[in-house]
């Protein structure tokens, strides 16, 4: 069965420490079980542990994502609109000239970065070749009643470059703490499977602590799969045998 969360591990690994406490009470004298080279059962507590505080560490990590999302979008599409009124007015001031000519496609802002960057970044270095071309070139934004330049381009690209850095720092550690929660389940999976095979190996099939020995997974135990499987595999042969009779007493 797959893994569905941490919280499907939960319940198994309290029921395995308390069984583990039980087995150690009996092997009092041996000392306590240890599997996987010298792991014993206080291991599950501090996994049980570990993997109910991961969720809080990675909702933050989320929310902290998700801000930056927004953050990044917003960025770009201010760019975007600046990007657009360049184009317009170079075409409007410029006209069939090489300053047309070389103007670059406005980005969706919603595309990646990769594809957002270039575009961009080239825009804000024809503006410079402008500025020196012209004297300085600037747009009027009337909304805001100021001027726009090739420096307020230029720092609002760094902004957006800052922003996707931040947004990427949060993309990276939430794959890092995913990564290390599927890690900590697939140990915890490890230990809870190798001490039951070393109750086994220690006890005996006739123990009643490896009867009692606690499901990993929810449903019939394994024994009881294999009886129903047998059940389930003689059905056909028995309804062949009656379909036989019929058909023989049909004939007579």
């Amino acid at each position: 069965m797959a893994l569905t969360g941490s919280s499907s591990l939960m319940r198994p690994l309290e029921q395995f420490h308390s069984h583990w406490t039980l087995v150690d009470r009996v092997l009092a004298e041996s000392g306590p079980l240890l599997v996987l080279d010298g792991i014993g059962r206080e291991v599950l507590i501090s996994i049980r542990e570990e993997l109910e505080t991961m969720p809080t560490g990675l909702l933050e990590v989320l929310a902290e994502e998700k801000l930056a999302t927004g953050r990044l979008r917003q960025l770009k599409a201010r760019q975007c609109e600046r990007m657009k009124l360049f184009n317009l007015r170079v075409r409007g001031d410029y006209p069939r000239t090489v300053w047309e000519t070389v103007l670059r496609l406005v980005p969706n802002p919603e595309v990646s970065m990769a594809r957002w960057l270039r575009p961009v970044r080239e825009t804000l270095c024809l503006w410079k070749r402008l500025d020196e071309a012209t004297g300085g070139f600037e747009l009027g934004l009337e909304a805001a009643g100021t001027r726009y330049s090739s420096a307020g381009f230029e720092q609002d690209f760094e902004e957006t470059e800052a922003a996707w850095e931040a947004w990427s720092d949060c993309e990276v550690e939430t794959a890092l703490l995913r990564v290390a929660r599927t890690f900590l389940q697939a140990r915890a999976v490890a230990v809870m499977k190798a001490y039951g095979h070393a109750v086994q190996g220690r006890l005996g099939d006739g123990s009643a602590l490896v009867a009692s020995l606690p499901q990993l997974w929810p449903g019939p135990r394994r024994g009881q799969r294999r009886k129903r499987r047998t059940r389930a595999s003689r059905r056909p042969a028995e309804g062949a045998a009656s379909d036989l009779v019929l058909e023989s007493k049909t004939l007579s």
